[in-house]
């Protein structure tokens, strides 16, 4: 795995800015794959931004399970795999992720009125961009641990309190 300079962050951040949309998958109540094309914006850090309602499958598989991947690029010979934990943000936090979204997609201000509409922020632990331009490579990076998912109910009350991770 290679650390993730500055120079490739932003180089990184360029492909992805230039790419509007981006196949975002989540995991269903029994654990099977759910995915969706959604808009995406990014951060300077990597993060992703989308919205969605909470009438979406999205909204309560990341309630129950903040781990996502996520697909960008497929438009050409250069793709870029991204795994990480999703978040609504709040606060300061929240104005600024609508900003940005906004700012990437104005269209869209509109739909903050809708009922029970969300923005997440994607927080990127794995990335593997791949090129298969000659000559062909592929680069991979960890920058974080995924987040473990607690049971729910009173089994994950119990884990919490005894500081001990269901496994996966």
């Amino acid at each position: 795995m290679d650390a993730l300079a500055d120079k490739r962050k932003a180089e990184l951040f360029d492909f992805i800015q230039k790419r509007r949309l981006a196949v975002v998958s989540t995991n269903g109540r029994s654990g099977q794959p759910q995915a969706a094309l959604m808009n995406i914006a990014v951060l300077p850090d990597l993060c992703l931004i989308f919205e969605t309602t909470c009438e979406t499958r999205k909204f309560g598989n990341i309630e129950r399970d903040p781990r996502i991947a996520v697909v960008i690029g497929w438009d050409g010979q250069e793709t870029l795999q991204y795994e990480g934990w999703a978040e609504r943000p709040e606060g300061r936090r929240l104005e600024a992720v609508r900003d940005a979204f906004i700012a990437a997609f104005p269209a869209k201000s509109l739909d903050e009125n809708w009922p029970g509409n969300s923005y997440f922020v994607i927080n990127p632990c794995w990335l593997r961009f791949s090129s298969y331009y000659r000559p062909r490579f592929i680069e991979e990076y960890e920058l974080a641990d995924q987040p473990r998912v607690l049971a729910p109910g009173w089994r994950g009350w119990l884990q919490r309190l005894s500081g001990k991770q269901p496994a996966l």
